[in-house]
């Protein structure tokens, strides 16, 4: 979220007028310094799911990373229901490097009772909006999938905030053939999952 912006205004009159609705994925820090900014976007029917705070990398299942693992979902969860007064459902599992893929992290977060759930199509914003290629990119890559995507949309350049808002907008725009919906309401249970 902090990457979105602190006005949010803009981008949820344009998800309100096109009826879709953002999973978004946050951290700690989000909850701590944009509680205000969530509460509105959880109360207009987006969806908050919970990415770990600290995305720092390890370099394979260690027992060093375990603790630092279980704590940082832990506490994230814990902060997510003290504050929003409800328990959050799913959590991020980033990339291969990340903390959200230590096995611990993913233990954790099962037997707090959340789901974890990963991108299939990952969008690095880098500029001022999406470049065409990217939005062809993605129109293509949804097609092929049938529609079956979770589009992790985000930017490394922190000081480009409206670009991400902007990023946000035009794949919506784009995908308008498509419908853009919770977690909740597009992910299925894989029995054959068992951590």
């Amino acid at each position: 979220l902090s990457e979105l912006g602190a006005d949010t205004s803009t981008l949820l009159r344009s998800l309100d007028q096109s009826k879709s609705v953002l999973n978004i994925f946050v951290t700690s820090e989000d909850i701590q310094s944009h509680f205000n900014e969530l509460n509105k976007l959880a109360k207009k029917g987006h969806y908050l799911a919970l990415a770990p705070s600290e995305n720092g990398s390890f370099t394979g299942p260690s027992l060093f990373g375990a603790g630092r693992a279980s704590r940082n979902i832990k506490s994230t969860f814990e902060e997510y229901s003290d504050l929003f007064g409800e328990q959050p459902n799913w959590a991020l599992s980033g990339s291969s490097v990340s903390l959200s893929r230590h096995p611990i992290y993913l233990r954790k977060a099962h037997n707090l009772g959340m789901k974890v759930t990963c991108w299939s199509t990952l969008v690095e914003v880098k500029g001022a909006k999406l470049s065409r290629e990217q939005e062809s990119f993605v129109v293509s890559d949804v097609i092929d999938k049938n529609g079956g995507s979770i589009i992790y949309i985000t930017s490394y350049e922190r000081d480009r905030k409206e670009s991400l808002s902007t990023a946000v907008l035009s794949v919506v725009d784009a995908l308008s053939d498509f419908i853009v919906a919770p977690l909740s309401q597009v992910v299925k249970d894989d029995a054959t999952m068992a951590l």
